[in-house]
């Protein structure tokens, strides 16, 4: 391929499930919904070598159903608000006449979490919850092209990830003071089947359906207060995230 500097552009849609998880394994809340985005992004290749930077946003209103501490079960909305950016480098090379390219990538990600307040079954008032994850990726993986013809390619781009210091503070609504936690890391995956049609030499048009799947530990209890003085304490449960998504979009290369 051409050495040179490029430019894409996507907008994605991706079913989003979210679960929270006890030490026992039951359910405690869960998320679910269609959340659109977008990811805009540039790159430098030269020779064998690419190396390329982007930023992605997903954000929607997901539906929400779990409990109350004490065990009503209520449900209501969440807004979602999802942004990352990262820096992945390739290495493009034929093993046995399959072509392949190893790469690997940091990537910074922020979910901001709004739960929505609502009512139980009977009336009672619910307070909302805001929750900031913050988080780091490594990322190692491979992808092996599959088709190559004279405008049509195809190929497969397998990824392994660890979740690196994720942490998420809390903002409650009850007059409770401000929550940060630290989170357990985790190692999750994303496979993806993705096919290019160039429209010109330098114009490519995209897609490429996905799905991933990650998590985070339970951190460990933290101390809770009103006002400065302690009023218990409050951990964050695991969780387990899985998403089935579709990105369509365009490059350039000049």
């Amino acid at each position: 391929m051409p050495s040179g500097f490029g430019a894409h552009a996507s907008v994605a849609v991706t079913d989003f499930s979210y679960r929270e998880l006890a030490d026992s394994g039951a359910l405690l809340d869960r998320e679910d919904g269609l959340l659109p985005g977008m990811a805009l992004g540039a790159s430098w290749r030269s020779g064998p070598w690419e190396v390329a930077a982007d930023v992605g946003f997903f954000g929607q209103i997901a539906d929400y159903s779990g409990r109350t501490s004490t065990g009503i079960a209520i449900t209501t909305d969440t807004s979602e608000e999802m942004r990352s950016g990262a820096i992945r480098a390739w290495r493009r090379l034929e093993l046995a006449g399959i072509a392949v390219a190893p790469h690997g990538a940091v990537r910074y990600h922020r979910w901001d979490r709004s739960i929505r307040s609502t009512r139980t079954a009977s009336g009672t008032p619910v307070n909302g919850l805001f929750e900031r994850y913050e988080w780091w990726t490594a990322e190692l993986g491979v992808e092996v092209l599959v088709l190559r013809g004279e405008r049509l390619r195809a190929w497969v781009d397998a990824r392994l990830f660890r979740t690196l210091r994720p942490t998420v503070e809390v903002e409650f609504e009850n007059g409770l003071d401000d929550a940060r936690l630290a989170l357990g890391e985790r190692t999750g995956h994303r496979l993806s089947i993705a096919a290019s049609y160039a429209l010109t030499p330098s114009v490519e048009l995209r897609a490429e359906p996905y799905y991933e799947a990650f998590g985070f530990g339970r951190s460990k209890a933290g101390e809770l207060t009103r006002a400065g003085v302690r009023a218990g304490t409050v951990h964050e449960p695991r969780s387990e995230t899985r998403n089935v998504g579709l990105a369509v979009g365009a490059s350039r290369r000049f």
